[in-house]
């Protein structure tokens, strides 16, 4: 960011931005039904993935209280 375009660095943020809450609005699917819908319960039987399910139930608990779900 030392090339002195910020503006062009906004303005892809905003956009991006933009694009993923129309596509959540077309979808229908916010944030907390996202989450709610990712509950860990495919890492059950899976020995590979389950070895990282202490990092998955913590941010899945990080993600429920940023987006305040219930």
């Amino acid at each position: 960011m030392k090339d002195g375009r910020i503006d062009v660095y906004l303005v892809a943020i905003g956009m991006i931005v933009g694009f993923v809450v129309i596509l959540m609005n077309l979808t229908g699917m916010w944030p907390c039904s996202i989450i709610n819908s990712v509950n860990g319960s495919f890492l059950v039987n899976n020995p590979i993935i389950n070895s990282t399910a202490g990092f998955m139930d913590g941010t899945h608990q990080l993600l429920t209280n940023l987006f305040q779900c219930k």
